[in-house]
């Protein structure tokens, strides 16, 4: 039977706090993976939740930790709308992340939110 490593659970003051820790942990995770594979591929989520997560990524403090022209992102999911729309996931993450840092253009695999017409 095979061991496995259980997390463990962080209490932190307030939702500030929260994305802090979550930026830190993701720049230690995107580095490993660099390293290991020279390149990071990663899902972005949805909805308000990654706001604050968005913005500590593209702060002073974290934007020069990831070696931005090694990743890969693409979305965990999308509304069906278009990508300038108040809803739209990618909206969201274009104008407190991506816009703000140095992704290559192909680097960023967008989600089509619009329903095509049959």
């Amino acid at each position: 039977m095979r061991e496995r490593k259980r997390g463990r659970v962080v209490v932190l003051p307030d939702a500030e706090a929260v994305a802090e820790q979550a930026a830190a942990r993701l720049v230690h995770l995107v580095q490993a993976a660099v390293e290991a594979l020279g390149i990071c591929r990663l899902a972005l989520a949805g909805g308000e939740t990654p706001r604050r997560l968005y913005q500590q990524l593209a702060s002073p403090s974290f934007r020069n930790q990831i070696a931005w022209q090694r990743l890969q992102l693409f979305w965990s999911d999308e509304r069906a709308v278009p990508p300038h729309d108040p809803t739209s996931n990618y909206r969201l993450a274009a104008e407190t992340l991506l816009g703000q840092l140095p992704i290559p253009p192909g680097a960023v695999v967008r989600m089509p939110g619009r329903r095509r017409a049959e």
